[in-house]
């Protein structure tokens, strides 16, 4: 039996939602090529990932499971209350799914299949849950549980500015993207008790921070503002995001201004109807 399945964002529930989160700086000046230097940082993000995207705000790491032959990652939020994390009950599972080491990759996000510990304990017991879901039975948490939060994929891509229309050739953008709904109507009703949408900035702008600032290169970072429409992150991080506001249907996400050149640089994002 398989560890997993695939979450695409058709099959999730409510309505869709799209965010891209970028900085951008110049050529380090260990490389004469802003090409080859782009190429090389791309490498390090991808390999290096979990380093990146460690914060106060989420963890992750290279699982020892695979998914049709492909990498898994595991991600961990975290929520501090009272000493205690309490997202350890929940962890989200992602499927590398398009891999290029001069770029980028693309996540897929899973369903597991198999149980936690946790989630024995919980069966054994038979009882109901509440929490934030509200009151749910304790098979029908496990089964919610073993979702990740959000059905869809993410993009990372690290290349040339000139993709993005910065006329200065010495210029890299790094950038991550997501075309997203939840997974489940249980996470639906989460997000409005606990806002489980809203804590999704911080993790990306610290994601692509760790990067510039830990990569191991001197990346001056410069403030190369997008679009009308895009918000600056933290202030001292110059990094920029831009959230589509949630669409009902996939149509009228795609009728959105950045929608086609969201597609142009992260091409893999939206699966085939039937993947």
């Amino acid at each position: 039996m398989a560890d997993f399945v695939a979450l695409p964002v058709y099959n999730g529930v409510g309505s869709y939602h799209c965010n891209r989160f970028r900085m951008a700086f110049r050529k380090p000046g260990d490389w004469t090529s802003s090409k080859l230097a782009a190429m090389a940082l791309a490498a390090d993000f991808v390999t290096s990932f979990p380093k990146y995207l460690n914060s106060p705000a989420a963890a992750v790491a290279f699982a020892n499971r695979t998914f049709e032959g492909k990498a898994t990652l595991r991600f961990q939020g975290i929520v501090k209350m009272a000493g205690f994390n309490a997202a350890a009950p929940h962890q989200d599972w992602v499927v590398r799914e398009v891999v290029d080491t001069t770029r980028g990759f693309t996540g897929q996000t899973l369903r597991r299949l198999f149980l936690e510990p946790a989630e024995k304990v919980i069966l054994g017991a038979g009882t109901a849950i509440g929490g934030p879901f509200g009151p749910i039975a304790a098979a029908d948490f496990v089964a919610v549980n073993q979702k990740h939060f959000l059905a869809g994929r993410r993009s990372w891509v690290v290349t040339e500015g000139k993709e993005f229309g910065i006329a200065d050739p010495n210029v890299i953008v790094i950038e991550t993207a997501a075309i997203e709904r939840f997974s489940d109507e249980h996470y639906n009703l989460a997000d409005k008790v606990i806002g489980m949408e809203a804590k999704i900035p911080a993790i990306w702008v610290n994601n692509l921070s760790n990067f510039v600032k830990t990569c191991g290169h001197s990346l001056e970072v410069i403030d190369a503002q997008p679009r009308s429409g895009w918000q600056r992150g933290h202030e001292d991080s110059r990094c920029w995001y831009y959230i589509v506001r949630p669409c009902s249907s996939l149509d009228a996400l795609k009728s959105n201004q950045e929608f086609a050149e969201l597609i142009r640089v992260h091409p893999h994002l939206l699966p085939t109807q039937n993947s």
